[in-house]
C-alpha cells in the first residue's frame, strides 16, 4: 500500500471495491430469490392464489389456441396464406407442457 496515492488512484480503488461489493450483493440476492425454491404450503394465501392463476392461465391457453384454430380455418377458407394448423397446435401443447411442468420443476430444482 503507497500512502502517497494520487486522487485518481484512490478513487480508482474505491470504485472497484464499490462494484465489487455490489457484485457480490447482487449474486446473493439472485441466490435468495432465485435459486432457493419457495415452499407454497408456508404461506396458505399464496398457494391459493397461485392454484387460481395456473388454473386461469390454462384456460386462457385454451381459449386462445381454440381462437387461433378458427382464425386459421377462417383464413384457409377464404385463400388467405397463414400459419399453419399443425404449427399452432405444436406451439400450444409445448405451453401447456411447458407451463403444465414449471411448478414442478421448479420446486424440484435445487
Amino acid at each position: 500500500m503507497n500512502p502517497f496515492k494520487s486522487p485518481i488512484e484512490w478513487l480508482k480503488e474505491l470504485i472497484a471495491e464499490l462494484v465489487k461489493d455490489f457484485a457480490n450483493m447482487a449474486f446473493d440476492w439472485l441466490e435468495i430469490f432465485m435459486l432457493k425454491p419457495t415452499d407454497f404450503t408456508k404461506y396458505p394465501k399464496i398457494d391459493i392464489l397461485y392454484d387460481f392463476v395456473f388454473a386461469l392461465a390454462s384456460s386462457l391457453c385454451i381459449v386462445f389456441v381454440a381462437w387461433a384454430i378458427i382464425g386459421i380455418m377462417f383464413n384457409q377458407l377464404a385463400g388467405v396464406q397463414s400459419r399453419g394448423l399443425a404449427e399452432v397446435v405444436f406451439k400450444a401443447v409445448l405451453a401447456f407442457i411447458l407451463s403444465a411442468s414449471a411448478p414442478w420443476l421448479l420446486e424440484k430444482s435445487y
